[in-house]
């Protein structure tokens, strides 16, 4: 047997073309070079390998490519060490979803040796433990015969590599290094977005966090960390894992556009169709434990191929539309669909393999989160502005645009309490338009508004620092805050107000002083006094009231 073994072993070597090595040349792509043949009814084994069961052809690309085609494929290929010396390789297929790959080495008496790898091979029958497929082949002087036999239910992308150990560990660094980064950014953007949903209570930080946690554990995934290093041997869970993450990512990334482009407010049509396209991809979650796991994978990459490309419709139509958020949106999926483009391009077979090609897709989902956390900055500032424009719109009355009760309510029993922590009097007013009803029923109430205007726009001329305060309390009856000191002669401040209404000259000739006037009532409280809000506007009314009964157009004032 051994024999026999030796004469088809030397007989492969004769077939198969030879890569000669060179110590200069770092790393090699070996599909060029490899002979491949297919076990459509898996029966061949080695032994009948050698003696040419199966038919070895030439490839005649830079990349392999097999969708979804649960066959074995064996690939053939020799090298040749012209040195004296061992050289020390690691032949890596660069993925990490294989089921299983076995290396069959040969040596110079026929023999052969058997390791294998895969993410359906236990870790410790693994030929060297790492997150992708990679063995280790110690070329020692002379012509030496391999074959790859490979498996899998999933799409095979197979790019075969021959490169010197220190420069495969290299590259493995600089790529760990890459999912790190990447790793870290996505982290801090879902933190983000979780201290957003918890601030604003807006349920769309809530979904994009979602998003943007499913896409790095889809990637981590994808590229074979968790198996390696969570939960290895977990076979079943790893492969329900990936459905999980990536049939789910799909699904989030369905629903954020929906609700990022606010897509109802424009067309209910896109709001059903991508409401039913997100309960698809959270139905098929549900049911993947249950379904075969090729189908699963085929259902979501062939949805995953269209997805993207339907997504511009409602982008473009919420541009029409006038959303504010959707130019993000499509700076954001724009550059997402051309890296996307490029790594199906690759992985498809239809342009040379590259390892910027084999992580485009990744690349271009984090370009396109970015943007789209800029405009979730954009939107948080939109809300913030808005949120602060509805409250100075609550507490601004719409005729004169000074404070309106509203406002007074609020603010009045604090900054009370804030003067008599500080030891500072308290400066309170009440005005009132003097007979405004006979005004009103002279003139007519669009007069009387304009009037009322005119006062407002007096008072806020006279009252200009920071910590004044003008309300309108309702009808003609205004109230004022001021924060002036002891040194000041506060009387004299008021009846300037009173006289700037009456320099206004609004004629109302049906009265004693043939122009608009208003009376007066001041409280002023000191820091010791203990009164709260409510007495302190008792005692201003009832001051305002006796300016009413001395004959109007004065002030009268208290101290308590």
């Amino acid at each position: 047997m051994r024999l026999l073994l030796s004469f088809l072993f030397f007989l492969s070597i004769l077939q198969a073309e030879v890569l000669l090595l060179d110590k200069e040349t770092e790393k090699y792509n070996l599909v060029p070079i490899v002979e491949i043949a297919i076990d459509s009814n898996d029966t061949a084994d080695i032994e009948t390998l050698l003696e040419h069961t199966l038919r070895f052809k030439k490839s005649e690309q830079d990349f392999f490519y097999f969708h979804f085609d649960p066959k074995n494929y064996w690939f053939r290929f020799s090298l040749e060490n012209p040195y004296t010396e061992t050289l020390d390789y690691r032949l890596n297929i660069p993925t990490a979803w294989l089921d299983e790959v076995r290396l069959y080495t040969f040596h110079d008496d026929g023999s052969y040796t058997l390791e294998r790898s895969g993410d359906h091979v236990p870790q410790k029958e693994l030929a060297l433990p790492n997150r992708s497929i990679v063995f280790a082949l110690d070329v020692t002087p002379g012509e030496h015969l391999y074959y790859l036999r490979i498996h899998a239910e999933d799409a095979l992308q197979i790019p075969i590599f021959l490169t010197q150990r220190e420069t495969f560990y290299r590259e493995e660094n600089v790529l760990n290094l890459f999912f790190g980064v990447i790793t870290g950014i996505i982290i801090m953007m879902i933190l983000y977005s979780l201290f957003y949903y918890i601030y604003l209570r807006d349920h769309l930080y809530a979904i994009y966090a979602g998003y943007i946690f499913l896409f790095i554990m889809m990637v981590l995934s994808t590229h074979g960390y968790f198996l390696h290093y969570l939960w290895p041997d977990a076979f079943w869970f790893n492969e329900r894992f990936y459905i999980f993450s990536f049939i789910g990512y799909l699904g989030f990334m369905t629903w954020f556009a929906k609700e990022f482009l606010n897509v109802k407010a424009f067309s209910l049509f896109w709001e059903k169709t991508l409401s039913s396209i997100a309960l698809f991809f959270f139905g098929l979650v549900l049911l993947s434990p249950l379904l075969p796991y090729a189908l699963v994978m085929q259902i979501g990459v062939a949805m995953a191929a269209v997805v993207p490309f339907l997504l511009l419709i409602p982008t473009l139509l919420a541009i029409r539309s006038g959303q504010k958020w959707a130019k993000f949106y499509l700076f954001g999926w724009v550059p997402n669909i051309i890296f996307y483009t490029l790594w199906a391009l690759s992985f498809f077979a239809l342009i040379p393999y590259s390892l910027f090609l084999n992580n485009a897709n990744s690349i271009g989902i984090v370009i396109e989160l970015l943007i789209f956390s800029l405009g979730m900055v954009y939107r948080v500032e939109e809300i913030v502005r808005s949120e602060y424009q509805l409250s100075n719109d609550i507490k601004k009355d719409a005729l004169t645009q000074v404070a309106n009760r509203y406002a007074f309510n609020q603010e009045f029993p604090e900054l009370l309490d804030t003067a008599k922590a500080a030891g500072q009097y308290i400066y309170f007013v009440m005005l009132d338009v003097d007979a405004f009803k006979l005004y009103n029923d002279s003139y007519g109430h669009p007069m009387g508004d304009e009037a009322l205007k005119e006062i407002a726009s007096a008072l806020s001329s006279r009252l200009q620092r920071s910590c004044d305060r003008i309300y309108r309390l309702g009808g003609e009856e205004f109230g004022l805050l001021l924060c002036a000191d002891r040194s000041e002669k506060i009387e004299e401040m008021v009846e300037s107000l009173r006289e700037s209404i009456e320099a206004r000259q609004i004629p109302f000739t049906e009265s004693d002083t043939k122009v608009v006037t208003a009376s007066f009532g001041l409280i002023m409280v000191r820091p010791d006094t203990k009164v709260d809000y409510t007495e302190v506007y008792q005692h201003a009314d009832r001051l305002l009231y006796q300016a009413k009964a001395q004959g109007r157009n004065c002030v009268v004032s208290q101290v308590i």
